[in-house]
């Protein structure tokens, strides 16, 4: 069972349309959905604003380049709106968990 499983770090696609509706604006600035699917089947369809990233050096650059503005540290429980990565990888346990 991969790590995602076992924290439960999954979000369900009513969460996932809710976040892009705008509807938890008040609690969140910004969100980035990374495909981590292969190419191919990030061109066969993908979540409206997905960026496809499917290695960890794609994924370096995007979070740790000049590209992305970065957000300020937080801590849980503090009212500062927060920034959500939302990785997204079509029935597999292995790319998005792993990235």
């Amino acid at each position: 069972m991969s790590i995602c499983r076992r924290l439960n770090f999954f979000i369900t696609h009513s969460q996932l349309n809710a976040l892009i509706d705008g509807e938890y604006d008040s609690q969140i600035h910004d969100f980035h959905v990374i495909d981590c699917r292969f190419d191919y089947e990030y061109h066969g369809g993908h979540i409206p604003g997905a960026v496809n990233l499917n290695t960890t050096t794609a994924l370096e650059e995007l979070l740790l380049g000049s590209k992305l503005t970065k957000p300020k540290p937080s801590v849980s429980g503090d009212t500062v709106r927060k920034t959500i990565l939302v990785f997204h990888c079509e029935f597999s346990a292995k790319r998005a968990p792993t990235l």
